[in-house]
């Protein structure tokens, strides 16, 4: 799929391209005729924190009662189980037969998160979630599958570039009871698959932002110019928005 964030004619445009197999940002084009030195540059990570829903990830956990200080950053996990999410459920990889269960899984972060972080969280049952040793959300679920859910700002403001945690103490309610989670950086979108790209045109560069944030950026006044929408093998669909959906 692709854009053109600046198209004058045939000899004179910008084009912008995701490639979701190299996860990466590519923008090519011509300038009076003379072919543009090709740039890349890489997707934003959306999944730091990525579920269990394709390949089961790996958690620390314990069926019982942990001691003090389990839901902080530096609390030593080593001696409970090891086991793959999710937990419990249908098509669960690990069993969860008991009234209470609780998780840990540290994850890494390249930078400090500039845009909005949510969980992905499959739950039956009632859940407390906490970040870096703060509540991150609490509520509770009686259907199965994976929704979105909105963390605190105290727990969003605690993530950090390098080593994160994610803390959970999972409770039955019910005669269903699963637990698996994740953590996506939503940008502009909210849809775990999809990717937002915009294009800003200034007088004398183009700014191209991915799902928020800013990625590249290309030196170099336009006159008047249009956008247009590109793609190979498939329709695009202009409502307002530039929508893609891939398969």
């Amino acid at each position: 799929m692709g854009m053109l964030p600046v198209y004058v004619d045939d000899q004179n445009y910008l084009q912008a391209d995701i490639d979701l197999t190299k996860q990466e940002l590519r923008v090519s084009g011509r300038k009076a005729g003379k072919a543009l030195p090709v740039q890349t540059a890489p997707l934003p990570i959306r999944f730091p924190l990525t579920t269990s829903e394709q390949t089961g990830q790996l958690w620390h956990y314990t069926l019982e009662m942990p001691g003090a200080g389990w839901i902080t950053s530096d609390f030593n996990s080593d001696g409970w189980q090891t086991g793959a999410g999710g937990f419990g459920g249908a098509a669960a990889r690990t069993p969860w037969e008991t009234d209470d269960l609780w998780l840990r899984r540290d994850f890494h972060l390249d930078e400090t998160p500039t845009c909005v972080a949510r969980l992905r969280l499959q739950l039956q049952g009632n859940a407390e979630a906490y970040l870096n040793g703060v509540l991150a959300m609490q509520g509770s679920n009686s259907l199965a599958g994976y929704e979105s859910r909105e963390i605190t700002n105290e727990a969003r403001e605690t993530l950090r570039q390098g080593r994160n945690n994610i803390s959970i103490h999972a409770h039955k309610t019910g005669a269903a009871q699963a637990i698996d989670a994740g953590l996506f950086l939503a940008g502009i979108v909210d849809t775990p698959g999809s990717v937002n790209l915009r294009a800003v045109k200034l007088k004398d560069r183009v700014i191209l932002f991915v799902n928020g944030q800013q990625r590249l950026e290309m030196g170099g006044g336009w006159p008047a110019s249009q956008v247009g929408l590109t793609s190979e093998g498939m329709a695009c669909h202009f409502g307002g928005l530039t929508q893609f959906r891939i398969h």
